[in-house]
């Protein structure tokens, strides 16, 4: 959604963008229901994102960030009513992604036990949800507009 400010020999003024806030098309339902930091106990870093509604969630030009580092979920991308995906984080040698297992490198960057924020987001900023854990880190994202 935007608005455009044309002058009288149609020139463009100006611009806005505006996100939408009402029957907007990303999930409002879904949510990160758990973050698996690396732990002493195992490697094992996980991020959870569940479908608690009854209806499939498209998740479609939604992202995944952690630290800077971001993952978009594949156009058609969808989560059944009820059910969830696990985001797989910093596997070596992963297999091939699935419906219910997505796998994410970040690279040098690990879920740090001591504490971090996921953010899953739309396209356009949108927070659709946040989960923090221990000293919520040292990374603030700030939407753009």
């Amino acid at each position: 959604e935007g608005l455009y400010l044309v002058d009288p020999n149609l020139n463009f003024r100006s611009w806005a963008v505006y996100p939408c806030v009402f029957q907007c098309s990303w999930p409002r339902e879904v949510t990160i229901s758990r973050v698996d930091p690396i732990s002493a106990a195992g490697p094992s870093q996980k991020v959870i994102v569940s479908n608690p509604s009854g209806v499939p969630a498209d998740l479609t030009g939604v992202v995944i960030e952690y630290n800077g580092r971001v993952m978009e979920f594949h156009p058609g991308f969808t989560i059944p009513a009820g059910a969830g995906v696990t985001i797989h984080v910093n596997v070596n040698n992963p297999p091939p992604n699935t419906a219910t297992d997505l796998y994410w490198s970040l690279g040098s960057i690990n879920l740090r036990n001591a504490g971090g924020t996921v953010w899953l987001r739309s396209w356009d900023d949108v927070n659709i949800s946040v989960n923090s854990w221990g000293d919520g880190g040292d990374y603030h994202y700030h939407t753009l507009g």
